[in-house]
């Protein structure tokens, strides 16, 4: 008997859970992430190297470690240029500029640091296309001038339309009187 109370219950309670869970993931990120492993000329992860994740636009700045194995991930970033310098005892200094963030993305980067003293730095400058190899989502940003000049007649989309533009068809039925 008191299973029978107990069944409706908890179907739900599933439901309403199943309903919450499918909310919260239909929520869109406003951020995006810079990651990658820090490694040495010979392909050696470096444990330990300080990470400094400058925002050119803000001028804040987000210090961080490298795991053991030299991995680092900076999340919740606003998107912009960043400047990300990469510092390790016994290593020179890493400045990579020009580092892009966009949303919904994780821009990876691979830092090479090379032996040498603490006063020795090597500046990477260059516009690096964001690749997304974790997930297969494709997300992209579109300005508002793209989105105003996509070629859609009155900014309605209809099969009808489509079909009435092509060729040789007609919109009227072929069997009228």
């Amino acid at each position: 008997m008191r299973l029978n109370k107990f069944i409706p219950k908890m179907a739900l309670f599933l439901a309403a859970a199943t309903v919450c869970t499918g909310a919260a993931r239909a929520q869109s990120t406003t951020q995006g992430a810079i990651a990658g492993t820090v490694e040495d000329s010979t392909d050696a992860a470096i444990p330990g190297a300080e990470i400094t994740i400058h925002n050119d636009g803000t001028n804040a700045e987000q210090h961080l470690k490298a795991d053991a194995s030299g991995y680092f991930i900076a999340p919740l970033l606003e998107p912009g240029t960043y400047t990300v310098t990469f510092a390790a005892s016994n290593f020179g200094n890493v400045v990579d500029s020009k580092v892009l963030v966009q949303v919904g993305q994780l821009t990876s980067l691979a830092p090479k640091l090379t032996t040498g003293s603490v006063q020795q730095d090597v500046t990477v400058s260059a516009d690096a296309a964001t690749l997304n190899f974790e997930s297969p989502d494709l997300n992209a940003v579109l300005s508002r001038s793209a989105i105003d000049n996509i070629p859609v007649q009155n900014r309605r989309c209809s099969p009808h339309r489509a079909w009435s533009r092509t060729p040789a068809a007609s919109a009227s039925s072929a069997f009228a009187a």
